[in-house]
């Protein structure tokens, strides 16, 4: 699950490319904007991140075979062949989709973050010849903690709760309820990807299965190629501004580290916990738990942010409509009044400016 998103992508290019055992690769894909999923796959299969794939493996496409699904239907939506080729022919799942908005509605997150899970569980249970379930969490799900250990922690509702919560109440009610709950987590993203390791330590009974905690994940140190990267993701988004010339200021501590991991690197370590899942056989609330994050000596924000502005020396970005600086501010005040002289205003002056001459701003 989640072959078409940034992680799915470089997963199924690493597992075909230096896997060549493998017979057959069921992807659950849904159909998108008219866009049958055989269509979907052969554009994806379009993109650079593939080529070295066509050399090595012309005919790789052989392996690939697309099972119509979508995450936000009850049982995916799947037929019932689909249903049982999955059942009978599967021996391994990595579960790598997910709803990674942050301002995302909690009702929704669940939906892709937790219930999705519900029912991977379930259909694994019917499967005589699974090997081994990699369930893609997040090193930040129990954020809360200052030292985040690999294991299971506890959080104030379950899953059966928070869906009995989302069907029963109505909608200011449950909003208000959940609000409290929900209080020490940062966002929906990180709350329901907590409630879903919590679905799985209760509902896993006992499946060869094992929870995988990345930290942010960034573009490719070296596989297939270095720098790979299909979006703007994470940090990436935020000093695009910057790179672009728009933003100049940016609320950050320059001595803190920067918690970003290579995505071949993350997959390899995906791969090889899958392999250490079926060799353990640790089950049930004694599961295997894996923290993949940046080492300890890793570079800082501030070495993060002067690195990119270097390669942007290099390769400047074609859009951009000033010259980009970046300014670390480390005083939440200072940082409010710089971006107000410095961000709002020059925009709001612009906006006029644009106004006045009968057309609409650019960014309205």
């Amino acid at each position: 699950m989640g072959s078409t998103g940034f992680l799915g992508k470089v997963l199924i290019e690493k597992l075909l490319r230096s896997c060549p055992d493998i017979s057959t690769i069921y992807l659950l894909i849904r159909t998108k904007k008219d866009k049958c999923p055989e269509t979907r796959l052969d554009e994806i299969f379009q993109i650079p991140l593939y080529n070295l794939l066509k050399k090595e493996m012309p005919d790789f496409r052989k392996k690939i075979v697309p099972i119509v699904g979508d995450l936000n239907i009850e049982n995916f939506g799947l037929s019932e062949a689909d249903k049982n080729i999955l059942i009978n022919k599967v021996s391994i799942i990595f579960h790598v989709a997910a709803n990674v908005r942050f301002n995302e509605s909690i009702k929704v997150s669940t939906i892709i973050n937790v219930s999705s899970v519900d029912t991977i569980l379930k259909i694994a249970k019917c499967m005589p010849n699974l090997k081994s379930l990699i369930h893609v969490s997040t090193a930040y799900a129990n954020c809360y903690v200052k030292y985040v250990e690999e294991r299971f922690y506890t959080y104030p509702i379950n899953y059966k709760e928070l869906n009995t919560l989302i069907h029963t109440l109505p909608e200011n009610v449950f909003e208000k309820k959940i609000a409290k709950i929900i209080s020490q987590w940062p966002n929906t993203y990180t709350f329901t990807k907590a409630i879903a390791e919590g679905l799985i330590r209760d509902e896993s009974e006992d499946l060869p299965i094992g929870i995988f905690r990345p930290s942010i994940v960034l573009s490719s140190a070296n596989e297939p190629f270095g720098g790979w990267i299909d979006n703007t993701y994470g940090p990436i988004g935020i000093l695009l501004s910057s790179l672009l010339g728009i933003a100049t200021f940016l609320y950050s501590f320059k001595h803190v580290r920067a918690d970003v991991v290579p995505v071949d690197f993350t997959v390899n370590a995906l791969i090889v916990s899958a392999y250490d899942v079926f060799n353990q056989h640790r089950r049930g609330k004694d599961m295997l738990i894996y923290n993949f994050v940046s080492p300890v000596d890793g570079p800082t924000w501030n070495n993060y942010k002067n690195k990119l502005f270097v390669v942007n020396k290099i390769y400047p970005l074609h859009s951009a409509k000033w010259f980009p600086k970046g300014l670390i501010i480390q005083n939440k005040v200072l940082y409010n009044i710089c971006t107000f002289f410095g961000h709002f205003l020059p925009a709001l002056f612009i906006d006029a400016a644009t106004i006045c001459i009968k057309r609409k701003p650019k960014y309205a």
